[in-house]
């Protein structure tokens, strides 16, 4: 019955149907800006420079790829990290900053309270980033049929995963972008000045680039003290367990305790970053 009540009181404080409306109008209102669509085209543009330029005609790309393959796939997974931080973020600090700069946002601010609409805003930021993967599967799926490196890497990829190594990368990769998106929340609510804006937010770029250094650093090569260190820095966290994937390496342990740890203190510092954001609605 406690349980009960409990979980009654906290439906009753997320309205599902609001934060789906505001999530869907944040979705509409960027996915119909060109900032986002020339922003798609980064991840794309730099596989193509990589393919294009960075290998030797000489160099078989097989060999290049498959020689070390748990190495190819936390490259791949830095660079993906990063080109889409680049993408989401301007988006995020956008969303909060000016996000009641327009008549239909003022609408919205009357039909929802603040909780709703933070988590609206930082819901459709994920619908985004959900479609853009969505398109770039589709064409990494048409690519294959006329690429054999393509269609090699992902054979190679499906059959290198057990299902719930599977599961596990969804779920860490779910847990990088949960906190680029927060840290970047939470430095856009002070911000009053959209001119300051991208300044503003170049710490959060420092700090993704840093966990990436610090992961090729680490990079096939770990230790209980490298490990240990990472747990307490979120994003670097993520990707060291992701690359303990990629190794096959046997820290079960590690990646429980990792996973459990950083999901805590995400949802943790999820409602820091939404009572600034409702502290900083009431004195606007």
């Amino acid at each position: 019955m406690l349980f009960t009540n409990s979980f009654k009181v906290f439906m009753t404080k997320i309205n599902l149907r609001r934060l789906n409306v505001i999530a869907k109008f944040t979705f509409k209102h960027n996915i119909k800006k060109s900032s986002y669509w020339s922003g798609l085209l980064w991840p794309g543009s730099v596989l193509v420079m990589i393919l294009a330029f960075g290998i030797s005609p000489d160099v078989n790309t097989n060999t290049l790829v498959f020689s070390n393959f748990p190495r190819t796939l936390s490259i791949g997974m830095a660079v993906f990290v990063l080109l889409f931080s680049l993408l989401l973020i301007p988006i995020t600090g956008n969303e909060i900053e000016n996000d009641r700069s327009s008549k239909i946002n003022e609408f919205l601010w009357v039909i929802s309270r603040s909780e709703d609409q933070f988590s609206g805003r930082l819901l459709g930021v994920l619908y985004l980033l959900i479609a853009s993967l969505g398109l770039y599967i589709i064409s990494f799926s048409f690519l294959m049929t006329t690429n054999k490196l393509l269609f090699s890497l992902m054979t190679a990829s499906y059959s290198y995963f057990v299902n719930w190594h599977t599961f596990l990368l969804i779920l860490l990769m779910l847990q990088i972008f949960g906190w680029i998106l927060l840290l970047t929340a939470h430095i856009s609510i002070y911000i009053k000045n959209h001119s300051h804006l991208l300044q503003a937010l170049t710490p959060v770029y420092v700090y993704i680039m840093i966990s990436i250094f610090l992961s090729f650093v680490t990079l096939g090569h770990f230790s209980s003290f490298k490990l240990l260190t990472a747990l307490i820095f979120p994003v670097w966290s993520q990707i060291i367990s992701s690359q303990l994937v990629f190794y096959h390496r046997d820290d079960t342990f590690f990646l429980f305790i990792s996973t459990v740890l950083q999901t805590i203190l995400l949802v943790g510092y999820f409602w820091i970053v939404k009572q600034k954001y409702q502290k900083a609605a009431i004195m606007d």
